[in-house]
Order: C-alpha cells, then structure tokens, then sequence
C-alpha cells in the first residue's frame, strides 16, 4: 500500500511538471507572436493547417513547424512559405508554395499557389509579409489538438483546471504528511517518557504505557481547549455587562 502511494505521489509530479512546462510554453508562444507576428517557441512556429490547398504536402488538420525568417533569410522557388495575407480587409496567415521569385526596388517578391490549388490561383507576397518558411515538419492530425489546446476553452480544461486540482492536491498532502509527522513525533516522545518512567517494562507493557500517555495527552489539550472556551464566554458576557450598563 505504501509502494502504491509512491507511485501515485511520483505520477502525480510527474503530470505538474508537464502541465507546468505546456503553460510555459503556451505563455511564451502568446507573447512572442506579439513581436514577431507569429506565435513561436525559439524561432520555430506550430502552424494548424486550416484548408486542403497543399495537398498531398499536408491536409487540413495537420500541425506543421516552421522557421521564423531573418532579414538574411534566402526563399527560393519551390520553398514553402507562411505569410500574411489581406482579405477583405482581414489579416489572415497563409501558407503556400513560392513558384516563383522576382525583386523590384531591392525588394523581392514571391508567387505562390497551393499546391492543390489551380494554376491560375496564384498571390504575390513581399518578403515584408513573409513570416515563416515550412521545415518540412508535418504531425498528422495534431492541428485539431492544437487548436483546442490554444482555445479559452481548451487551455482552461486541459491545462488550468488540473493544476488547480493538483495544487489543491498538493496542499493536502503536506497537511497530511506534517500531521503524519506530528503523530510519529508525539509517539516517540511517548515511548521516551514511558521508558524513563517504567524502566524494565516488557514491550507490551510498554505499548500500553504509551498509549495511557498518548490519551493522557489528548484528554489534557481537550480539557485546555473547553478552558480556553469558556475564558472567551465569560470575557464577552463581561463586555456586554459594561456596555449595558453605560
């Protein structure tokens, strides 16, 4: 039974650490996508594929990593690339393969289309709106996990409420374990008073000792605590004496 505890104690840790280091790394994707217009974890991006346009590269549902470009990033033809794009005045993030690569006023300028998409369904991007360029990294049917992951919802089902649950868990323990602690060193005192006191006695002897002490114990702290009761009644009966007469 004691093995058992260990083991559901040790599991327990186990889970709160990687809760804890989800929740990091949540947090850190949150803030990082504030500066560089991508949620990322040290330069590389967890995308969830929304639609079917790169098929068979990947399919809607698939989670994909990519690299964070630099301003010294090169993006040739056939590289596959994430970027910003306008929709009817909506900020959307795309990702699509370049066919092809032009630079006009030192600045270049990228062609791509789905690789399901027609031939004639093509956008033009600036390296400006390029955020990221595809690794080649694909975990098949992961971006859904992702999504709820990442949701309100999500976040709060799967990685806030059971650390809650496991935080108040915690508590419990260490309450648990200190009043373990309390007993064991009230019992061993026991045994030190009762030994001093019945020097030769056998070991049952010796049991019954402590346990007459340990009672002995118990009765005194109830008799103190009903004390210390009616010592508050009578200091409260007293002020209310004084203020009926003033």
């Amino acid at each position: 039974m004691q093995m058992f505890k260990k083991v559901i104690n040790i599991i327990i840790d186990v889970l709160i650490v990687i809760m804890l280091i989800i929740s990091a790394a949540v947090a850190a994707m949150s803030l990082t996508s504030r500066q560089d217009g991508i949620s990322n974890l040290f330069g590389y991006a967890p995308l969830s594929v929304q639609s079917d346009s790169m098929e068979p590269t990947f399919e809607q549902g698939d989670l994909i990593i990519s690299k964070v470009i630099e301003e010294s990033t090169v993006i040739n033809e056939g590289d596959i690339i994430t970027f910003n794009e306008d929709v009817g005045g909506a900020q959307f993030v795309n990702t699509h393969r370049v066919i092809k690569v032009d630079e006009s006023g030192g600045i270049a300028f990228y062609t791509t289309r789905g690789d399901n998409a027609p031939k004639d369904s093509t956008e033009t991007v600036s390296k400006i709106d390029v955020l990221g360029v595809y690794t080649g990294t694909n975990l098949k049917g992961v971006g859904n996990v992702y999504d709820f992951l990442t949701s309100q919802l999500g976040f709060f089902l799967v990685i806030l409420l059971p650390l809650i649950l496991f935080f108040i868990y915690e508590v419990f323990r260490v309450i648990r374990n200190l009043m373990e602690y309390n007993r064991e060193k009230a019992f061993n005192e026991a045994v030190e008073t009762a030994s001093a006191n019945n020097g030769g006695l056998s070991e049952e002897e010796l049991k019954i000792a402590v346990e007459k002490y340990l009672a002995q114990q118990a009765k005194e702290k109830e008799q103190d605590d009903v004390s210390g009761s009616l010592d508050i009644q009578l200091e409260d009966n007293g002020t209310n004496a004084d203020d009926t007469e003033e």
